[in-house]
């Protein structure tokens, strides 16, 4: 008997694994081709990064025009989180995923209220974000 295939995925980095496991969990018949092991070339060699800010160095050099434009990722982004979170969920240990967040610091009154102004671009598209001031 011959297998049949609806879909062959090439790779079995990060991108292909997920595609094939989605695929699968839809009912269709994927088949997985990867040279080497599955994860064990640069999607399982980084350290990688899950970012959900409009980047502060962009911000400061290209102006609040620049991060309302790159604002509209944002939303995609909160979307890339929740499916890390629930292949997290689903692999257990194999997907070690830490969403841990981040910290802008600002020393200057003119660093602070910059960092004002992009976290209320954050928070518009629906990234929590709070500014923190001295206590």
């Amino acid at each position: 008997m011959v297998e049949r295939t609806e879909v062959l995925v090439v790779g079995g980095g990060l991108a292909g694994a997920t595609t094939a496991l989605f695929l699968a969990d839809e009912g269709v018949s994927v088949t997985l081709i990867e040279e080497g092991v599955v994860g064990g070339k640069a999607s399982g060699a980084n350290a990688g990064s899950v970012h959900l800010q409009i980047p502060y160095p962009e911000f400061c050099e290209l102006g609040e025009g620049w991060a309302a434009g790159f604002g509209s990722l944002l939303p995609v982004l909160l979307e890339s989180v929740a499916l890390w979170q629930h292949l997290a969920q689903r692999l257990g240990p194999a997907c070690a995923v830490s969403l841990d967040g981040g910290l802008l610091v600002a020393t200057t009154p003119a660093q602070m209220a910059l960092i004002e102004a992009k976290t209320a671009l954050e928070r518009a598209r629906g990234v929590p974000t709070e500014v923190i001031g001295r206590t």
